[in-house]
């Protein structure tokens, strides 16, 4: 996030936010050694200012103080894959609960939440499954960690969440004129004929996702907005308990055309509606910044114009960090100067 009066208002609301979370937990009595066990309850203002700022999650209370240093993963071992779950194509994560004492080792797992769903994609519907908690369990026990310290003494951290991703990669099932149309769709696409880029996807006898991604993709470059809507949806329905067998860049675009083409229709309900798995897809998956920068822009100003000025400027936030074009730098700093002074 560049310099300035955005990033000058997450560091005060940083500081802010501790000062209260840390008064709060004073006044319960509680020593650094209980904080785990505080009813106070860290604002998400706190949270999301953090983030931005420090390019990571808290993933303790103590964090909150500045004599705490985070602890430190030194090794581990990523989870085997489940024979039964790969055999019926099943995919998704676990989400798990444990201690660090203070010799780095991992005590008291416990399992906060398991589904089945593809991370990989930002439409996936995610489903409580049984199959991966023991592999995540195995995979945890032997994690080991430089443990947190506190004024340079090592100390245990309590309840802290790991997330386990358990993610297939079949290869691209899809037939031969299927295939030759899609691949005479990209070259009119990429010669700007999009037109024919779009009758290409659209043949008659051809139905496949990679078909409708390309379709969404031709109507979106040619400003028809509701076509293009329309044809990603077609690609958001198969792809949603689907393998993922396109690549994370296309997953990646593919979102961002939506939500591009949803805001100029000023559908800024329905970009919200995407806020939850967009976030699961971000935590697991990370990169294309700079090309989500415009999407979390889009994301603020939807959730601006629904009034939840809170969410609002965290996207905001977001997109000032990642982007790197002068002018949408220029249309942030306008945009929040016009908010603040509602903050």
């Amino acid at each position: 996030m560049q310099e300035g009066a955005l990033k000058n208002y997450f560091e005060s609301s940083l500081e802010r936010e501790k000062l209260k979370f840390q008064s709060c937990v004073k006044n319960e009595g509680l020593s650094f050694e209980g904080i785990d066990e505080t009813k106070c309850i860290r604002s998400a203002k706190l949270d999301n200012a953090y983030y931005l700022l420090n390019n990571k999650r808290i993933k303790s209370n103590l964090e909150v103080y500045n004599d705490y240093q985070r602890f430190e993963k030194l090794s581990t071992r990523p989870p085997i894959y489940p024979a039964n779950m790969q055999s019926q194509n099943l995919q998704g994560y676990v989400l798990l609960s444990f201690d660090i004492n203070e010799l780095g080792k991992t005590e008291n797992i416990e399992v906060i939440q398991e589904l089945c769903g593809d991370v990989r994609s930002p439409y996936a519907e995610f489903k409580d499954c049984s199959g991966f908690k023991n592999s995540a369990i195995a995979s945890a026990k032997k994690i080991t960690y430089k443990p947190a310290q506190l004024s340079g003494k090592a100390i245990r951290t309590n309840k802290n969440l790991h997330r386990f991703t358990f993610v297939l990669q079949e290869p691209l099932h899809i037939s031969n004129k299927e295939r030759l149309a899609a691949r005479k769709s990209e070259r009119a696409l990429t010669s700007g004929n999009y037109k024919a880029a779009f009758e290409e996807a659209t043949k008659s006898s051809l139905d496949h996702k990679l078909l409708d991604f390309l379709a969404s993709k031709a109507k979106f470059y040619s400003l028809d907005y509701d076509g293009a809507i329309t044809y990603m949806n077609k690609f958001i329905e198969k792809s949603k308990n689907s393998i993922s067998d396109f690549s994370d860049e296309m997953m990646a675009e593919s979102f961002s055309i939506l939500i591009a083409a949803l805001f100029n229709q000023n559908k800024f309900n329905e970009i919200i509606s995407y806020e939850q798995a967009y976030l699961t897809y971000l935590e697991a998956e990370g990169g294309f910044e700079e090309l989500f920068a415009t999407t979390n822009l889009y994301m603020s100003i939807s959730f601006i114009n629904t009034g939840n000025l809170e969410d609002g400027i965290f996207y905001l936030g977001l997109a000032s960090k990642h982007s790197t074009n002068e002018a949408q730098q220029e249309y942030i700093v306008s945009l929040f100067n016009q908010i603040s002074a509602y903050l």
